[in-house]
């Protein structure tokens, strides 16, 4: 668990910033958009009673941060793109870290039992396969030219090379083996 970081006012707002425009069900992982006030908006060609007027009966109630870029539910919050799941920390514990786990490995699902805060290495070792991998196995891979099956495993940015085996499921036994002296979660294995 990474210590938390003081708030920096040139990158991030701060809770109380984001808490008054955003509300977050931390049951359901959804973020609302809340009433404005006047001031919170700027005169122009028309006045921030009206501006704010017309944003509210557009916006406010209605589900916030919904589009989905990559695995990953975001919005715009003054002119910055935010990622929900960072929203909804930020609100529910008053700071962020550095990276964020979701831990069934599904990015949409920003309810906060399914958030943690976590190291890179922590959030890599819960992450899926690649779309890339064809053995239907994580850290298992068909060396052709070898007519084996490779197993690997990375942790702390290192790759440990685990074997080379004639038989799938030694080379995945290999892996599992290799997941339970390093402390990997369970998913890691979710697409096995």
């Amino acid at each position: 668990m990474s210590k938390p970081k003081p708030y920096r006012p040139d990158t991030l707002a701060s809770r109380w910033e984001i808490s008054d425009l955003l509300s977050y069900n931390p049951e359901t992982g959804r973020l609302f958009w809340r009433k404005r006030r006047p001031e919170q908006f700027i005169d122009g060609k028309q006045s921030k009673e009206l501006i704010c007027a017309r944003w509210n009966s557009r916006f406010a109630g209605k589900e916030a941060l919904t589009a989905v870029s990559g695995q990953y539910r975001c919005g715009h919050i003054g002119g910055k793109l935010w990622k929900a799941h960072r929203a909804c920390f930020l609100i529910h514990r008053g700071y962020l870290p550095d990276c964020i786990d979701h831990i069934n490995g599904n990015g949409l699902d920003n309810r906060w039992h399914n958030l943690r805060d976590a190291s890179q290495s922590e959030n890599m070792m819960n992450a899926n396969f690649s779309e890339l991998n064809t053995s239907g196995r994580v850290g298992v891979l068909w060396i052709q030219e070898r007519r084996k099956w490779r197993a690997r495993i990375t942790s702390g940015g290192k790759t440990h090379y685990l074997g080379e085996f004639v038989k799938f499921e030694d080379a995945c036994r290999a892996r599992e083996a290799a997941e339970q002296k390093l402390g990997f979660g369970p998913n890691s294995r979710r697409n096995a």
